[in-house]
């Protein structure tokens, strides 16, 4: 993609940085003002840094073969918010670790890591406080409450830079929302604070905040190794994995299980809450932390022989709510209330039951409760859109892709994170799964799971809790 830069007096603006938020791509613009960059598939982000100026955020939308040119004209005018004064209030860490602000919630680094391809706005609805109008007249958007029992529009703040100004009940009913919410992921970001009107906040805050509340994000800028997350399996080098899981109250969480998935390593963490995988092949994995009684996780990671680092994994207590027979829910003996859900679920159940995708594949393991399926591609062979293939390992294909005789390999995803790229649903054992979902892209699919490239549809695995 080429990003032609030019200043309000239409002069070209060189040595301006152009980055793809969460992924490789980088370029500087040369003296015609054009930065030529390489940009994957599908949709993204591109943010400009030009000298002197804030930050320019540009959003695209490519096929495979697609090129394109934009123009951006880099001007002063752009609504930033103030600088922050030296001392606590100057960064989301120093923020944070000042205990000023408790009351205001944020998103914490491993929730960012946990679903590094959800749009932003799908991550923040099961926050407190936050709920999500779909049917609204200016699109679907993220409210706030007010003091009047109302609701409002927050500002979406990316690197103090305002992209969508706050806007009260008509207003925000009124105008179309920008969409950036569901334009930036949350790998693309390093924090994100959420600031409600009429509580604490930052003096430097106040004007965006307003009668309202802010939505405050710092963009990455680089793509973190562990949200490359590739095919498992690689045969490269094998090094020592060190793993502490502790609970959300900041104790150690002893006799958790952690595993490499798609492969027979695994441990349990000992009286410190530590546990050391051995023979870990180098590169990125996803591993999966559970114990009785805590929501369990699947957390890319990148093993190097080069990091000596302790990794640490959050696995907090689930309530006896969540801890509910995930058969009952997923299954056919009668629905219970979503709020009786466990949460890992609540996704799988609210698809289900809308029957926003009509053509979509569900199946609980009650579904499966008396057959004796040896692999999770055994559980797939229940529809004419769905067929097992066999190679050096089984994999899955959609009917679909770029025309509706075709089969295509769909991406994989467990607990919300990318497993397979081609269809493999075997690294998962029957034994862990609760329910799974199939979507095609040509019949539709839930948005926060397509990435970009994918023209054909989502093996969706979700495990029990």
């Amino acid at each position: 993609m080429a990003v032609s830069i030019s200043a309000a007096s239409g002069a070209p603006v060189p040595d301006v940085e152009a980055v793809v938020l969460g992924a490789p791509g980088r370029a500087r613009s040369g003296a015609d003002g054009i930065a030529r960059i390489s940009v994957p598939a599908g949709s993204g982000v591109v943010r400009l840094r030009p000298s002197g100026a804030p930050p320019l955020f540009v959003r695209y939308a490519l096929r495979p073969d697609d090129t394109a040119r934009v123009a951006v004209t880099v001007t002063a005018a752009s609504p930033v918010v103030g600088p922050a004064a030296e001392g606590v209030d100057s960064t989301p860490e120093r923020r944070r670790a000042s205990g000023r602000y408790r009351e205001q919630p944020s998103l914490s680094p491993s929730a960012l890591t946990r679903r590094p391809t959800s749009p932003l706005g799908t991550v923040l609805r099961g926050l407190d406080g936050i709920r999500l109008l779909e049917d609204h007249p200016g699109g679907p958007s993220l409210a706030f409450p007010q003091a009047d029992g109302g609701w409002c529009r927050p500002a979406l703040v990316v690197d103090d830079v305002v992209l969508e100004p706050a806007a009260d009940a008509r207003a925000a009913g009124e105008s179309a929302t920008s969409g950036w919410l569901d334009a930036l992921t949350a790998g693309m970001l390093s924090s994100v604070e959420i600031w409600f009107a009429g509580r604490p906040l930052p003096p430097h805050f106040a004007p965006i905040v307003a009668t309202c509340g802010a939505i405050v994000a710092t963009s990455r800028g680089d793509t973190p190794d562990a949200f490359r997350v590739t095919e498992q399996g690689s045969g490269s080098a094998a090094v020592a994995l060190t793993a502490m899981v502790v609970d959300g109250a900041g104790g150690v969480v002893a006799e958790a299980q952690v595993s490499v998935v798609g492969t027979s390593i695994r441990g349990t963490t000992n009286s410190r809450g530590v546990v050391v995988l051995r023979d870990v092949p180098e590169g990125p994995r996803l591993l999966r932390v559970q114990k009785v009684g805590h929501l369990p996780m699947t957390s890319p990671v990148t093993v190097s022989r080069a990091d000596t680092i302790t990794n640490v994994f959050e696995l907090p207590r689930v309530t006896g709510a969540q801890l509910l027979d995930t058969v009952n829910v997923a299954g056919r003996r009668g629905l219970v209330p979503m709020s009786d859900v466990p949460v890992m679920l609540r996704g799988f159940e609210e698809r289900r039951r809308s029957q926003r995708y009509p053509a979509a594949t569900y199946i609980s393991r009650d579904d499966n409760a008396r057959r004796s399926e040896q692999a999770v591609s055994d559980w797939l062979r229940v529809s004419s859109r769905i067929r097992v293939q066999s190679g050096s390992r089984r994999y899955v294909e959609l009917r679909g892709g770029s025309g509706r005789s075709r089969w295509c390999l769909p991406h994989v995803f467990l607990d919300g994170n990318v497993l397979s790229t081609s269809g493999v649903v075997d690294d998962v054992s029957p034994t862990t799964v609760a329910a799974v979902e199939v979507h095609s892209v040509t019949a539709g699919a839930p948005s926060e799971f397509i990435r970009p490239g994918n023209s054909c549809g989502v093996v969706l695995i979700w495990s029990l809790t």
